[in-house]
């Protein structure tokens, strides 16, 4: 999710008519973003 935000950001900056969708107001919870991993090794 920080990626594509971050990836939105930088197109913003060369097609400035191409908005970058706002920041949540709410901090990012780290945690929340991480799939589980699952699987034997």
């Amino acid at each position: 999710m920080r990626q594509l935000r971050t990836t939105l950001t930088v197109i913003e900056e060369f097609v400035p008519e191409c908005p970058a969708p706002p920041a949540p107001e709410e901090p990012f919870d780290q945690l929340g973003d991480l799939a589980p991993v699952t699987g034997s090794p």
